[in-house]
């Protein structure tokens, strides 16, 4: 699709795109826009459905087009080089795995927690509703450069460190000592060829359980 307007009203279009709904049944699931800006500027803007790809996937989308666009650029050829494995045999690999760890999840959550009491502000098992927005903010400097310290003090990651300071707050806010967070992994682990080439939805997380006590 190709659109033509106002750099004033790329925000608009933009956030107009993000809350779009898809069809699943019917897709399409990879949405691209191209906007022409005038004056020799575009601007193009892709739309994935989680349920095609992951964060990784999309950087690997972003990092080829660049490189083909970087190619046409300076008049090259216009090839990237092949992909050995395919999206099926990466989640055959996976599922192998997946079937060798499951005797220890199962004993992890045998006994599983209560749901944590939080003080939501709005229905916690009612599924989400848009219009949505990302809300961001970057530590400073000096404040990143003391979370490292920190971490290196105590042999652990800065984010390990964080991951606990984040269990703790959970625990001061419900007042449960036994708490679940979910973890965010890429899951491409397998022993597949060209795995990290591979355009899927990988992700996977984690769920780690801490006895948050004292």
């Amino acid at each position: 699709k190709v659109e033509r307007l106002q750099a004033a009203d790329l925000d608009r279009l933009e956030e107009e795109i993000a809350n779009r709904p898809f069809d699943i049944a019917a897709g399409p699931l990879f949405r691209v826009v191209w906007c022409d800006l005038g004056d020799e500027r575009s601007c193009l803007i892709l739309n994935l459905h989680h349920i095609v790809a992951d964060a990784w996937s999309a950087r690997i989308v972003l990092a080829e087009l660049l490189e083909i666009h970087a190619r046409l650029r300076d008049g090259g050829p216009v090839s990237l080089s092949p992909i050995r494995g395919t999206f099926a045999d990466c989640v055959r690999a996976l599922e192998t795995r997946a079937s060798n760890d499951r005797e220890y999840w199962e004993s992890i959550f045998r006994d599983p927690p209560p749901l944590l009491r939080l003080p939501f502000d709005g229905d916690p098992k009612a599924p989400p509703a848009g219009p949505f927005r990302i809300h961001s903010s970057t530590l400073d400097a000096e404040t990143t450069s003391r979370l490292r310290k920190l971490a290196d003090e105590w042999e652990v990651t800065p984010f390990q460190l964080l991951l606990t300071a984040y269990v703790r707050c959970l625990r001061e806010w419900s007042g449960q000592e036994d708490v679940v967070v979910r973890v965010a992994q890429s899951n491409r682990h397998a022993r597949v060829p060209g795995m990290n080439r591979v355009v899927g939805n990988f992700a996977d997380s984690l769920p780690i359980r801490v006895r948050a006590a004292g």
